[in-house]
């Protein structure tokens, strides 16, 4: 659907929908009541992902929920989803990780094919969501429905929200829990108006302002480098902190994890001096830094173990230059099985 040739956009009569992905946000949609007829593509890496504290995986929640589903490798040449298509079908898609093309997207009426996207769009196009965000510096949130295309993200909107995170809303684990709780109001009220068949006001994106960001891993890209300045180090270490595993260092040759950092006192200390653990005490470690005192309050070691104890006045967290050149060269590709690199 191209919004130059209308602004107004009807989804007219819709009595089956088609989810496509899976993850937080579609658990969530699919908890509440739908009287349309629901079926589930979804990949290999989603069935065994725990969505809730209990421990249970995607795979038995949608057989709990007795919910058709299927497991597709790569939904562009699956011929099996064509049976569920017809002038009355909904697509959306929740976190697919297949890329799609132009031959699926024609399987659809014009216009009958989304996907829901937990940032604003077209600033933040593609994946990585909240660690991105708190890297950038970023204090609103939003998430954009629109048209799916042959590109990343950037089809016409349906329905966009935009709103600001609280200021102590510093990991992304808060962020996400506040993206899940918008996204599933967004789509209550995307299905309220299709229900009544009302229409939506389509808008173009501004390619101006549009962003592109990769998909991150936390196990690769998270190297921790001393020699940036000390809010953009606070900023990486909360980014990759809960409910990631920290960003990474070394000290005397062991591999850490940083998950609670802050600013402390500002004053100066000489670059030699980066790293240096000038202070302790039991619940914290002060850090020297150019710009101030770094105060870490939370830090593991490789077993996920609390390892603040392990640290000694006069040792210094080091990142060395090759570790954070391969964080920044690495560049995660996930696929309908997984991480591919």
């Amino acid at each position: 659907m191209n919004s130059q040739e209308s602004n107004l956009f009807s989804f007219g009569n819709i009595n089956r929908l088609i989810l496509f992905g899976g993850g937080a946000i579609m658990v969530d949609f699919l908890k509440q009541s739908k009287s349309l007829e629901i079926v589930v593509f979804t990949a290999e890496r989603f069935l065994s992902s725990k969505i809730d504290l209990q421990g249970t995986i995607f795979e038995d929640f949608l057989k709990q929920k007795n919910l058709p589903y299927v497991v597709s490798p790569n939904i562009n040449n699956d011929q099996r989803v064509d049976e569920f298509i017809d002038e009355c079908t909904l697509g959306l898609s929740i976190s697919a990780p297949w890329i799609i093309k132009q031959s699926f997207i024609d399987k659809f009426e014009k216009g009958k094919l989304i996907n829901i996207h937990s940032a604003k769009l077209p600033e933040y196009r593609g994946g990585g969501g909240s660690t991105w965000k708190i890297l950038n510096g970023e204090k609103k949130g939003g998430f954009t429905i629109h048209f799916i295309t042959t590109g990343i993200d950037d089809g016409d909107i349906v329905y966009a929200q935009e709103y600001e995170y609280p200021e102590d809303c510093i990991y992304p684990e808060q962020r996400d829990k506040i993206d899940l709780e918008k996204c599933k109001k967004g789509l209550t009220h995307l299905f309220d108006k299709i229900e009544k068949n009302e229409s939506f006001s389509i808008e173009s994106q501004h390619e101006e302002i549009s962003g592109y960001f990769p998909r991150l891993n936390t196990e690769k890209n998270a190297f921790l480098n001393w020699d940036w300045k000390i809010d953009d180090i606070v900023s990486f270490v909360r980014a990759f902190s809960y409910p990631y595993e920290g960003s990474k260092t070394y000290c005397n040759g062991r591999l850490y994890k940083l998950k609670m950092v802050k600013v402390g006192r500002k004053s100066y200390f000489h670059p030699f001096l980066n790293g240096l653990v000038i202070r302790k005490n039991e619940s914290e470690l002060v850090v020297a830094h150019t710009e101030g005192e770094i105060i870490i309050n939370g830090i593991a070691d490789v077993d996920g173990n609390e390892a603040l104890s392990k640290i000694r006045l006069g040792d210094r967290f080091q990142t060395e230059k090759s570790k954070i050149e391969e964080a920044m060269n690495f560049r995660a590709i996930y696929t309908a099985k997984g991480l591919k690199n």
